[in-house]
């Protein structure tokens, strides 16, 4: 994995990044490395922050979202406390004016934290495909999928094998693991699907020793427990 992952250009793009980069693009490039010095350049920001996340909506869920969406927060102690950028920075402890990414990303941290998880994709794609320690985390993520799944595997009774045992003397499978992982990333398909097609396509007793194929139910009870580990 620490061969092949860093030179993977991954499918998807982390939904994160992709709004950060809408909203970057609606201004020009040389406001890209200023600092935001006024309100008046803030709340241009917080409207057209706004306008992207609702276009990435489906329709009937857009129109239920407020112009005023990024314009303020609840407080538990406060209550619904305006987001203007001398709150920002007081909240944030910004010692100077920051650039509009940085920005972009507090209003995302304060309005939005759950964005990359109320996203209908791969976990896997959650990460920054230009982070240095993108295969690093990637192969961290296969190596924590793959411990999920066996330890489903032995709850439901399915199989009694050390998964990462079983890869690591194998190199042969394990080699077709890491093509399987990298061609689905590569193409943005769903990673955790792909693991569990592998893993049923290599069910018999000389390799995962399954009693029966990983159903839809099982990849479902598997995932829920990815995510919230």
């Amino acid at each position: 994995m620490h061969d092949v992952f860093p030179r993977l250009t991954l499918g998807q793009s982390d939904p994160h990044q992709t709004l950060v980069k809408a909203v970057l693009d609606d201004f020009p490039i040389d406001v890209h490395t200023h600092s935001v010095s006024d309100e008046a350049l803030f709340s241009c920001i917080q409207d057209v922050l706004t306008v992207k996340y609702i276009s990435l909506l489906p329709a009937d869920i857009g129109r239920t979202i407020q112009d005023d969406f990024f314009k303020s927060v609840v407080d538990r102690s406060a209550g619904k406390q305006s987001l203007n950028k001398a709150y920002i920075d007081s909240l944030m402890a910004y010692s100077e004016d920051q650039t509009p990414e940085t920005y972009i990303h507090a209003l995302l941290k304060l309005c939005l934290p759950h964005l990359a998880t109320m996203q209908e994709t791969s976990l896997f794609y959650q990460v920054n495909k230009d982070s240095p320690d993108k295969a690093e985390r990637l192969s961290m993520m296969t190596q924590f999928y793959l411990g999920v799944l066996n330890i489903h595997c032995r709850a439901k009774g399915k199989s009694r094998k050390n998964f990462g045992q079983i890869l690591d003397n194998n190199a042969e499978l394990s080699q077709a693991l890491v093509d399987t992982v990298s061609s689905a990333l590569t193409q943005g398909h769903d990673v955790e699907h792909a693991i569990i097609t592998f893993v049923n396509a290599h069910k018999k007793a000389t390799e995962f020793n399954l009693s029966d194929d990983l159903s839809p139910a099982d990849k479902e009870a598997i995932q829920a427990k990815f995510e919230i580990t």
